[in-house]
């Protein structure tokens, strides 16, 4: 008679049972045992093999699909910063430049309580009285004096006050640039995923078929 070597599960105890025995008593513990045969599927049908490679259908959706990445590739190669991860520091710029032109300014303000004044002479006719002789006669001569004419150096603080707002400018207008473009290619994006993701889909599906067919053949 046929038997089977089985391990108590209680006691680890050997134990020795009829081939077809459905269960049992271990002779140490005194454990019911209950022998579950393996199952074993014979007549289960193992999955078809199939060429999906050679469909005509799945080969023309794979051709749109490649078609359509290069085609996105291409696209992204024309823009600068298409494809690119690219975190701009707004918030950091805009404090810098704000700090900047505030002392600037200051600088500028203090500036013109000190500006430098340069004199520019002017002629001016006078008449003096000289007495000579005796006698008092009266010449005219001409002496120079002089005007002051306020004329303003270009200070350092101006010319840092016109450069943080050049900067302060050109940072706007690149960030401006910058965020348009962005989502301009967030658009893109996003219809290019879509159009990829309807194209695998199909694939799926095509796929699926071709594996019922192959099931039901």
């Amino acid at each position: 008679m046929e038997l089977l070597k089985l391990i108590c599960d209680s006691c680890g105890a050997p134990l020795l049972l009829p081939a077809q025995a459905s269960s049992g008593v271990c002779e140490y513990c005194g454990t019911s045992v209950r022998i579950i045969p393996a199952v074993t599927v014979a007549n289960e049908r193992s999955e078809p093999e199939i060429d999906f490679d050679a469909d005509p259908v799945l080969q023309g959706l794979q051709g749109e699909l490649r078609q359509l990445d290069e085609a996105w590739k291409a696209e992204v190669s024309q823009h600068a910063f298409w494809g690119s991860e690219i975190d701009f520091p707004y918030l950091g710029v805009a404090v810098f430049v704000g700090l900047f032109l505030l002392v600037s300014l200051m600088l500028s303000l203090m500036g013109d309580a000190n500006d430098v004044h340069r004199q520019t002479p002017r002629t001016r006719s006078q008449t003096r009285t000289i007495e000579q002789s005796g006698r008092r006669w009266s010449t005219p001569a001409k002496y120079t004096t002089t005007d002051q004419q306020s004329t303003k150096a270009v200070s350092p603080a101006r010319v840092f006050l016109f450069v943080g707002l050049v900067g302060g400018l050109a940072v706007f207008l690149f960030s401006s640039f910058l965020s348009e473009t962005l989502k301009a290619e967030q658009a893109a994006r996003t219809v290019y995923l879509a159009e990829r993701q309807r194209i695998l889909d199909r694939m799926k599906d095509r796929r699926d078929t071709l594996i019922r067919a192959a099931r039901r053949n």
